[in-house]
């Protein structure tokens, strides 16, 4: 259904006119194509879930244990595979970094789709 076609059905019946989410957040970012929005939408969802998800384990764990749990996230958005030294950076130093690598889990994977590498 047509924008015009929907003011005129909303005008003849008095009612609210009903609009999706998708159309919603086209409204929003109209410089994104259809594609674009939808991926931003499903990576919004997905960072929100991971950090839900995150938080939910800290607290069962802290709740399990009077320990204070020791996790590290590093989170970033424009780090390739090689802008760490413990992955085989030859322009950055990372000492610290590289020696916390050498003796935890490291998770790897295309976002959201994390695996562990032991």
């Amino acid at each position: 259904m047509s924008e015009t076609e929907r003011q005129k059905a909303c005008h003849s019946t008095g009612l609210a006119p009903v609009v999706s989410k998708t159309e919603k957040l086209q409204a929003k970012l109209p410089y994104l194509s259809s594609s674009s929005k939808l991926t931003l939408a499903r990576s919004i969802m997905n960072n929100t879930l991971l950090i839900a998800f995150m938080g939910l384990c800290a607290v069962r764990s802290r709740a399990a244990t009077e320990e204070q749990p020791n996790i590290v996230l590093l989170y970033a958005d424009d780090a390739g595979h090689n802008d760490v030294g413990f992955q085989g950076s030859w322009h950055f130093r990372t000492p610290h970094m590289d020696k916390l690598a050498n003796s935890v889990y490291e998770l790897l994977g295309p976002p959201f789709r994390a695996q562990a590498v032991l």
